[in-house]
Formats: structure tokens, sequence, C-alpha cells
């Protein structure tokens, strides 16, 4: 597939650190010596400081990821890794579904799709992370202050030439931090529980998404202070898009 059949707003490396070298002196200073030589070795030269960050996060456990249902996530590296597998199955099955590669090229790379988990579980490591950042399955944010972050990470739905832009109409618009931070948190005001519960009751209900509820006749969500709640499986949504507060 040509560059020109590319999504042109899809800008998975506009984050500063993709374009800034890493050196030696970063690394040591950072991983110390012995991890330092070791990281070298699993990325093509020149390192960048993005490949450091992901790297720092490989060694404090965990990944800050913005979820675009949720907010940002805490997420450890191994069920990092088990997203972003998944994630990336999706965008091969998407790329099928458009015709751009066929059906069975989609299954011979399938690694979760059709297949249990427990063929795949053990590749849910800090390596195939380094796969998904490498790949832009994950991308830095710009915008991590908007959540009073100094690191956020998001997802960039791409897998070579199989990116969002080619995905079905559910993804193509990637959820960035400015779209993210639109948002407002609970606690609620008494006010905007008042304009969210009106919405709620005569626009168009935010509904859940838990798979114990989305595959029957998902329930609208219940409103109350502390944020948004499920009235069949309890589960808790704590944020809300402002205008859903703003419309008369």
């Amino acid at each position: 597939m040509s560059s020109e059949n590319r999504n042109p707003n899809l800008r998975l490396e506009a984050h500063p650190s993709y374009s800034v070298p890493c050196t030696r002196t970063d690394l040591v200073a950072a991983l110390g010596k012995r991890r330092a030589k070791a990281v070298q070795q699993l990325y093509p030269a020149p390192m960048t400081r993005a490949d450091l960050i992901l790297e720092r996060a490989i060694d404090e456990g965990h990944l800050m990821l913005l979820d675009g249902a949720w907010g940002p996530k805490r997420l450890p590296v191994d069920v990092a890794a088990n997203f972003g597998l998944r994630l990336t199955d999706q965008v091969v099955s998407n790329g099928a579904t458009r015709g751009i590669i066929t059906q069975q090229e989609a299954e011979d790379v399938y690694v979760t799709i059709g297949r249990p988990y427990k063929s795949w579980a053990h590749i849910c490591t800090p390596d195939t992370l380094r796969g998904h950042h490498q790949r832009r399955v994950f991308v830095l944010s710009e915008h991590p202050e908007l959540f009073d972050l100094d690191t956020l990470w998001e997802i960039g739905y791409s897998e070579g030439d199989l990116s969002l832009g080619k995905g079905p109409d559910a993804f193509d618009i990637r959820t960035t931090a400015e779209i993210a931070a639109r948002q407002i948190a609970a606690p609620f005001t008494d006010e905007q529980v008042e304009a969210l519960r009106h919405w709620q009751q005569y626009d168009e209900p935010v509904r859940c998404k838990q798979d114990v509820c989305a595959a029957t006749d998902p329930p609208a969500l219940d409103v109350s202070k502390e944020g948004l709640i499920c009235p069949t499986c309890g589960t808790t949504r704590s944020w809300a898009w402002r205008v859903m507060t703003e419309v008369a």
C-alpha cells in the first residue's frame, strides 16, 4: 500500500523525544552501565529519547496509557503487552475487512484472534512491549500535562502500512490527550450531576461498554457524584464529556 493512502492526519511521532538522540551518556546516567549496555543491543542505532522513556517505564514495571473510554490507566508491563497484541490483531483484522490484505494473510499473522490465551501468554513481556513501541502501536503523548502527568502513552493504531486511516468507522478518530482532556472527572458537582442526569434522560445516553452488558442491550449509566455507574454490572466510569454538562 502506497504512503499516499495513509491517513495524512496520523502524526504518531509528534512528540519531540522521537527526534532527539539518546547518547550512551544518557543511557548510563538513567539506567547504569550494565543495563545501558544490554539495552543498546535491543535497538537499532541511534537510539532516541523516546526509546529511553520506554525503557524507564519497563524498569518501573508499568506504562501509563491513555484509554479513550476511561482516561489514563497505569498498566503493568505484561498487561500493556497483552493489550498491544490484541490491538495489533484488531488493526490487521480491520485491514482484511477493508480489503487491504486478504483474510488468509490476516489469519496467518494473528497472535491472539482464534488462538487460546495459553499459546501466546508467554510473550506478554518487556520485549513485546518494545516491539509495540517500535511499530508505534503505542506512542508518546505530546500533552501529558493535561492529566498532571510527566509521561503519557497513547494508542497509535498502527501496524506497518495498516494504520488508523484504514480502520473501520469506529476507529477513524484516534483518541488523543487533547481530545480526552475535554472530559470532566468525578466527583461531579451538584450542577454537573443535574446536567448529566438530564443528558442521560433526554439526549443520547452513555451506555455500559463492558462485555457482560454490551453483548445484549447495554444499559444507560446512572449518574452520581462518584461517576457514571452501570446499574447492571456496577462498573463506574469516573469521567464525562464536558459538553454533556454544557448543553441547555
